[in-house]
């Protein structure tokens, strides 16, 4: 039974027993734990992406002032200026 899940049955049963002030409680953890779940998730998703950033960057090699992806196809390649590669919409 997830954390989510056992606040449902504890608001249940405090509806149940007539616990209106337990009941308005545990609806507000509840809330909270919404909101840290939704904010783990964004920050995984966040931790992801940088973790792609830094394994495209690790593929980087600089020839006479301009970047290259030495993994990509040769269509891909480059160069890219640094302000390019900064900025994914314009360098992918």
């Amino acid at each position: 039974m997830s954390l989510y899940d056992g606040l449902k049955d504890a608001i249940k049963f405090a509806k149940n027993a007539g616990y209106i002030e337990i009941m308005q409680k545990l609806i507000d953890v509840q809330q909270q734990v919404h909101n840290v779940q939704s904010e783990n998730q964004k920050l995984r998703e966040e931790n992801e992406a940088l973790k792609n950033r830094i394994d495209s960057e690790k593929e980087l090699r600089i020839f006479e002032g301009f970047l290259y992806n030495i993994k990509a196809d040769l269509h891909n390649r480059g160069p890219f200026c640094q302000s390019c590669w900064e900025e994914p919409s314009k360098a992918h």
